[in-house]
C-alpha cells in the first residue's frame, strides 16, 4: 500500500516530464511574413487564422493571406500577408476591375496577364500604384487608313482617338481639319480609333490678310441764290477717304472657299464735294431798241405832216445808209469766224454777257495778241484754250452762234462767257445785259 503513492508519484512525474515533452511536440514553427517583414514563431495554434491572431495581424479584407486564413497550420508552414491595391484596366474601351499585389501599372498587367510592350498605357508603367485605387489605360496598336488631297496612307497607331493619331503620323494636321467616313459623314476628332478604320481628311486652312480700299465720297448740292437758276458751280471738290480691311480666308485641301471681312479701320475721312446750284430768277428782257426807234420814228412822221416829207425822205436814206453800213459790217465780222463744223462733247449751262460797244474796249488788244473787234464773232472764257471755236446757243430762242475764244473773262461771279457785242447780238438782245446759253466745242 506504501508503495502506490511513489508508483503514483513516480507516474506523476513522469507525466509531468512526459507531458512538457509531448506539449513541445505539439507545437509548430512557422514563418510568417506580414507586409515584407518576416519573422519565425512557435504556435499552439490550429489555423493560419488563428496565428496572424496570436500574431497581433490585424488582416484587411483587401489583403491577400497566403495560405488561406482558415488552412490549419502544419509543420514549416510558410504564411505570407501582401497589401493588395485596387485597378481598373481599361482595354480598348472595355474595363476590368481586380485587386493587385503589385507596387506599379507594369506589375498590375502582369497580374492580369497583358502584354503592354504592343500597347499605349497611361499612366506610364512605371507609375506607382495608389491605396485607393488606381485607373489604368490601354490602346493596343490598330491599323488607320487616311485619304486625302496628299493621297492615301495605312499607319499602325496606338493612339486612343482619330485627332491623336493624325496628329502623331500626319506632318501637317491641324485641328481645323475634318475627318469624312466612308459615307461622307463627319466623324469627331475625339473620336476612338478602330482596327481597320478608313476616314478621309480634308485640310481646312485660314489665313487673314490686310487691305486699303478707298471710301467714295458724297456729292451735296446747295442753294446759291446769287447764281442764276439754271447754273451750277463747285464750291468744294471731293477728296476720297481710305480705311484697312482685314480679309480672313478659309481654304479647303489648297482652294478658297470663303472669304470674310473680320474688320474695318478708317484711316482716313471721306470730304464731301459741295455743289451750288443758283437759285436766281433772270431779269425780264427788255423791249428791243429797234421797236421803239419805229414807234418814235412813226409818231414823228404823223405829228410832221407831209411838209415834212423831204426831210423824212432824206432822214430815211441817211438811216438806209447807217443801216446797210452796219448789216455789211456785222457780215464782214460774222465771217471772220468759221460758222461751219459740227458741235460735239460736254454741253455747258451757264450765265453770258457781252463787251465791246462804248466800254472803250473796242479796237484794244485781247489775250491772244489780236485786236479786239466788237462786231466779229468771239467771245472770252476763263480757261478754254485761245482759238477754241464753239457753238453758242440761246436757251431762251434756240438760236446759236459759233465764236472763236480769243480773250479772257468774263470775272463776274455766275457767268462763264463773255461774247462780243456783235455775237451777243447775232443770238439775243444786248438790252437785257445777260442770257442763259448752252456751248460745246466746235471740231
Amino acid at each position: 500500500m506504501k508503495k502506490t503513492p511513489l508508483i503514483v508519484s513516480g507516474l506523476a512525474a513522469a507525466l509531468v516530464v512526459g507531458g512538457s515533452s509531448s506539449a513541445y511536440a505539439m507545437t509548430h514553427e512557422v514563418d510568417v511574413n506580414v507586409y515584407g517583414k518576416s519573422s519565425t514563431v512557435r504556435t499552439f495554434s490550429g489555423t493560419v487564422g488563428d496565428v496572424l491572431e496570436a500574431q497581433g495581424v490585424d488582416v484587411k479584407p483587401t489583403d491577400k493571406v497566403t495560405p488561406s486564413v482558415a488552412t490549419p497550420v502544419g509543420e514549416s508552414t510558410a504564411i505570407t500577408v501582401v497589401q493588395q491595391r485596387p485597378v481598373t484596366v481599361t482595354i480598348d474601351g472595355t474595363q476590368h476591375t481586380f485587386m493587385t499585389s503589385g507596387t506599379s501599372v507594369a506589375d498590375a498587367l502582369q497580374d492580369f496577364e497583358f502584354d503592354a510592350s504592343t500597347a499605349t498605357v497611361s499612366p506610364a508603367p512605371t507609375t506607382e500604384l495608389s491605396a485607393q485605387g488606381t485607373a489604368i489605360t490601354v490602346t493596343t496598336r490598330k491599323d488607320l487608313t487616311v485619304s486625302g488631297q496628299n493621297g492615301s496612307a495605312t499607319f499602325r497607331v496606338t493612339e486612343p482617338t482619330l485627332g491623336e493619331a493624325a496628329a502623331a503620323h500626319l506632318t501637317d494636321y491641324q485641328e481645323s481639319d475634318t475627318f469624312y467616313d466612308a459615307s461622307d459623314q463627319p466623324v469627331a476628332a475625339d473620336t476612338p480609333v478602330t482596327s481597320g478604320m478608313s476616314v478621309r481628311i480634308e485640310r481646312v486652312r485660314f489665313s487673314e490678310a490686310t487691305s486699303t480700299q478707298e471710301i467714295d465720297y458724297k456729292t451735296v448740292t446747295e442753294d446759291d441764290a446769287n447764281a442764276d437758276k439754271g447754273t451750277t458751280t463747285t464750291k468744294t471738290e471731293g477728296v476720297a477717304g481710305s480705311k484697312d480691311v482685314v480679309t480672313r480666308t478659309k481654304t479647303v485641301d489648297g482652294k478658297p472657299v470663303e472669304e470674310t471681312v473680320v474688320s474695318e479701320n478708317v484711316t482716313k475721312q471721306p470730304q464731301d464735294k459741295v455743289v451750288l446750284k443758283g437759285t436766281k430768277e433772270a431779269p425780264e428782257p427788255a423791249p428791243a431798241a429797234s421797236e421803239s426807234q419805229d414807234s418814235s420814228s412813226a409818231s414823228s412822221s404823223k405829228d410832221s405832216g407831209s411838209s415834212s416829207k423831204s426831210s423824212d425822205s432824206s432822214s430815211s436814206s441817211t438811216g438806209s445808209g447807217s443801216s446797210s453800213s452796219s448789216s455789211s459790217s456785222r457780215s464782214s465780222s460774222s465771217s471772220s469766224t468759221d460758222q461751219g463744223g459740227t458741235a460735239s462733247g460736254d454741253t455747258t449751262t451757264c450765265k453770258a454777257s457781252f463787251y465791246g460797244r462804248g466800254d472803250g474796249t473796242d479796237g484794244g488788244p485781247t489775250a491772244s495778241g489780236e485786236t479786239f473787234n466788237s462786231e466779229a464773232m468771239t467771245a472770252a472764257h476763263k480757261s478754254l484754250p485761245l482759238g477754241t471755236r464753239i457753238r453758242v446757243t440761246n436757251t431762251a430762242t434756240g438760236q446759236s452762234v459759233v465764236v472763236r475764244i480769243n480773250d479772257r473773262g468774263p470775272y463776274v461771279s455766275g457767268r462763264c462767257l463773255d461774247l462780243s457785242a456783235g455775237a451777243f447780238d447775232a443770238i439775243g438782245d444786248t438790252g437785257a445785259g445777260t442770257m442763259t446759253v448752252t456751248y460745246q466745242k466746235v471740231g
